[in-house]
């Protein structure tokens, strides 16, 4: 796949056509992507994580600190 094709769709430039975009979200299944749908609790994708991961990740996020918001500007 041309780089091309992923940079102008990340800066909008363009679509990719839907063969492209087939291949794409393929691709990044393959190395763990989850893409969610709309009825799904909104459109999105995250990355599928084996429960070792999923344990470290709550080991990490109760080691202290100071707590933020999650919101996004």
């Amino acid at each position: 796949m041309d780089a091309l094709i992923i940079e102008e769709f990340e800066r909008r430039i363009s679509l990719p056509a839907e063969d492209v975009c087939d291949t794409l979200q393929t691709t990044l299944e393959n190395a763990g992507a989850v893409f969610i749908a709309e009825n799904g609790g909104g459109v999105g994708v995250r990355l599928k994580l084996n429960r070792s991961e999923v344990k470290r990740i709550g080991i990490l996020e109760n080691e202290g600190g100071i707590v933020g918001t999650d919101a996004v500007p």
